[in-house]
């Protein structure tokens, strides 16, 4: 796509059209005289709203100025002639995905432009389908060229082909377009049908012209319908994918936090495995203290019983000493005796 203009001269006063450079372009059926501009010089104003998603300016713009919803923008490589992209206004509309109003109203004023093929042979349909447009905007598309279903881009996709795999929320809304196709084709060909009967011999064509315009009316009534249906289906459906993205969010809240709360609860059961280990060792160690212990109140014990007895001889060897003094002071007075004994007898 086309990226975001740099250009500031975005004026917004509807009171002019620029003028527009005209080329011959062949289409894919016919040649036809279309104007043309150069994204780089002189885009037209209501692309630059629709570039710049400015979508009530450019529904203006496209009301003033009807000659730009038929201009095509191209733009080219800027060392060379080769062509990047060439797009109508309806084609950068899908693109950056404006409002079904500004489809609409595009739609209105070159209806044929729902028939027109970008650089890559992509019709407005293919656009819409690929940039994963609402479904009131694919349904104005089918309901002004119910054939568009139907035709193949340069790549030889039609345009359900081109729904992103991803688009899981519009899986199911696909195969009612398919369906809706399917009745505006055959009712289509059926009115056409009818109207050429006529129109080979039948007077009254005017009048079954207006019976015909009054049912493909009443479709556009049915087609109203179904897009209000539609877009309450959407809603309810965007409801529900938000209550499920919410019920997902706190699953996944509630996994994770049971998944902390496991990792925690196998940290403290380890840890209690390591404390009872402990324990026990601990127990062991103070068996073995205790044990320690009564050995060592066995040694003071016995040391005690050694220190009395030890006390209870020296108590007596100093009895014994003194003992021995006094018998040696005896035999000293003893010798003593003696000696003056042999004085006398001498």
């Amino acid at each position: 796509p086309p990226k975001a203009i740099t250009a500031e001269s975005t004026d917004t006063s509807f009171e002019s059209c620029p003028g527009l450079s005209t080329s011959s372009t062949e289409d894919e059926d016919v040649v036809l005289n279309v104007d043309e501009v150069d994204y780089d010089v002189n885009p037209t104003l209501l692309y630059i709203h629709i570039e710049k998603k400015r979508w009530d300016s450019a529904i203006a713009q496209c009301r003033n100025c009807p000659d730009e919803a038929t201009t095509w923008v191209y733009r080219k490589e800027r060392d060379s002639d080769k062509l990047r992209w060439r797009i109508l206004p309806i084609h950068a509309a899908l693109i950056f995905r404006a409002d079904v109003s500004v489809i609409k109203t595009l739609i209105d004023y070159f209806p044929e432009g729902v028939k027109k093929r970008d650089d890559h042979q992509m019709l407005p349909l293919h656009l819409a389908f690929r940039y994963e447009a609402v479904e009131v905007v694919v349904n104005a598309l089918l309901v002004a060229y119910p054939e568009s279903f139907y035709i193949k881009d340069a790549k030889g996709r039609t345009p359900l082909a081109l729904v992103p795999m991803t688009n899981k929320v519009k899986k199911q809304p696909l195969n009612s377009f398919r369906l809706f196709a399917m009745a505006l084709l055959s009712e289509k060909k059926r009115i056409e049908d009818q109207l050429n009967k006529e129109r080979n011999g039948d007077k009254e064509i005017e009048t079954k012209l207006q019976s015909a315009q009054e049912k493909i009316w009443k479709m556009q009534v049915q087609v109203v319908d179904l897009e209000e249906n539609v877009t309450e289906l959407s809603e309810q459906n965007s409801d529900l994918e938000t209550e499920v993205r919410l019920l997902t969010d706190q699953e996944q809240v509630l996994k994770t936090a049971n998944a902390h709360y496991q990792q925690k609860n196998k940290s403290l059961s380890q840890e209690l495995e390591e404390l009872k280990s402990e324990h026990e060792e601990m127990q062991l160690q103070m068996q073995g203290l205790k044990s320690r212990n009564d050995r060592l109140e066995e040694e003071v014990k016995a040391r005690k019983e050694r220190e009395h007895t030890i006390n209870m001889l020296n108590k007596k060897n100093s009895e014994h000493k003194k003992n021995i003094l006094t018998l040696d002071q005896e035999v000293d007075k003893l010798v003593e005796e003696n000696a003056s004994l042999q004085k006398q007898a001498d």
